[in-house]
């Protein structure tokens, strides 16, 4: 009972029927092996966090809650880990390599380097203290991390394909967590050679037969050896499922909905999560040709019970790691739905960096309860920061760099407890995310203001964003 399928996923931008799935996913190109790779990776159809991937948004949650997260990957650079705060480490399956390997018979590199790229002076630029920090840094990781992964040892022996190499890489870095100074980390495998669109079925069992035989060498050393499966999640994904209809070639062509599986020792396993169409041809509600399923669950469903089981607890946090989860609040699976237990020696998180306020006193009485008080909006908006636009709350600006974030155009109008400007008053230029109608959509102020303003003021946290317009100004 340490595994699940998942039935019938996929991207999805909104719950959609046969007759409305093409002009519900206009935000997005499905059937496209890139731009769909990109959305199983991001889970983020509107980028509304753009620049970062799904397991990166989760990393980013739990550094800003206290807790020492890692990114790795074994098969390059992984989209799914960018991250607005971390840096991901990158190693080979074929080994690690020691920087200036021949450093003991030949002259050593490695403090040349750092001749020519000293610590501060008073001379340094920002761009040049910058460079000089990166590169120690991945000079002092190179060398822990080489020493940690020569002394691993393991006690399984893995296959010598390709993702056999990949998962042992990762059995040896979970040994070395402890010298990496992390509590959680999220690595990233890859295999691909699924497009089979002519004669599918050879190599598609010998594609399956690696999967099994790296998986199970995988669970076996960190079962029985290493005592650490009940605190690993194994999730698998794809971009796309295949038809299920074959083409002229004894092949299979794209498609959307697939079936994709999770393991893990602290899985209630054993069974199969979401559901599949009752009527799997072409005439049924959910299926088009040539074979196409529409998903009945989307990414968001999963990836929200594996966010929370992984540490992202509060609301707020989990729409920050999923943007579009909101659209599907009916479909979303839980922690509970998932899994028995949690990661065994969960930190305690440290108390978050406190908000920087400053309060002005009012230079004239305040005429209602509205204007009477200085505070933040609640709403979610969409700023700049390290050249990505990202969607981001109040909250977020007050952990951190508060100064800085406060100096972000329209940052200080809608967060003006946080920014310590509550002398002032007026609308923020920012755009914000409300509930209208039903839907979630991207407003400013301008739009509160141009028809039904009593009642868009009504808005939860639309007053604090859009003071001069709602009319709570002192």
């Amino acid at each position: 009972n340490d595994l699940s399928f998942l039935a019938n996923v996929g991207i999805l931008q909104q719950p959609v029927t046969k007759s409305t799935w093409r002009q519900g996913h206009s935000d997005t190109r499905l059937f496209s092996h890139n731009t769909q790779q990109d959305e199983v990776n991001l889970i983020d159809i509107f980028d509304e966090e753009a620049g970062s991937g799904v397991c990166g948004r989760v990393l980013d949650v739990l550094a800003l809650n206290g807790y020492k997260p890692g990114a790795v990957s074994v098969n390059g650079i992984a989209s799914a880990l960018r991250s607005d705060t971390l840096s991901t480490i990158v190693i080979d399956s074929n080994g690690y390599q020691k920087f200036n390997p021949t450093a003991s018979f030949t002259s050593n590199v490695t403090n040349k380097i750092k001749e020519i790229n000293p610590a501060s002076s008073i001379r340094s630029s920002l761009y040049g203290e910058t460079w000089s920090d990166a590169l120690f840094q991945s000079l002092g990781e190179n060398d822990l991390l080489y020493e940690e992964l020569e002394s691993a040892f393991l006690n399984t022996t893995f296959p010598t394909t390709d993702l056999g190499m990949q998962l042992s890489s990762v059995a040896k870095l979970m040994k070395t967590k402890d010298a990496r100074g992390t509590d959680r980390d999220i690595f990233n495998v890859r295999i691909g050679g699924f497009d089979h669109h002519g004669n599918i079925e050879a190599p598609l069992m010998e594609k399956l037969q690696t999967v099994n035989n790296g998986l199970e060498a995988f669970v076996t050393e960190l079962r029985d050896f290493q005592g650490i499966w009940d605190d690993v999640a194994i999730v698998v994904v794809s971009e796309f499922a295949r038809t299920l209809m074959g083409n002229t070639g004894n092949g299979s062509d794209h498609a959307w909905g697939g079936n994709y599986f999770v393991a893990s020792g602290s899985l209630d396993g054993g069974r199969i999560l979401g559901s599949f169409p009752s009527n799997l041809t072409n005439d049924g509600p959910f299926v088009f040709e040539p074979g196409i399923v529409i998903p009945s669950s989307p990414w968001e469903s999963f990836w929200n019970g594996i966010a929370q089981w992984f540490g992202v607890s509060t609301e707020n946090d989990l729409t920050t790691v999923l943007p579009n989860r909101n659209a599907f609040l009916n479909d979303l699976w839980t922690q509970s739905d998932l899994f028995t237990i949690p990661p065994t020696q969960a930190p305690i998180p440290s108390t978050p960096a406190p908000v920087i306020s400053t309060f002005a006193p009012s230079q004239s009485p305040t005429t209602s309860s509205s204007s009477s008080t200085c505070e933040d909006t609640t709403l979610r908006f969409k700023v700049e920061w390290n050249e990505k636009l990202i969607m981001r709350d109040c909250i977020w600006i007050g952990n951190r760099a508060t100064i800085q974030r406060c100096n972000i155009e329209g940052v200080s109008a809608a967060c003006r407890e946080t920014c310590g400007t509550c002398s002032s008053c007026e609308d923020t230029t920012l755009r914000f995310k409300v509930e209208w109608n039903g839907k979630l959509i991207m407003r400013d102020c301008i739009w509160i203001g141009n028809r039904a303003t009593i009642q868009r003021c009504n808005i939860e946290g639309v007053p604090e964003a859009c003071p001069v317009t709602c009319g709570i100004c002192p």
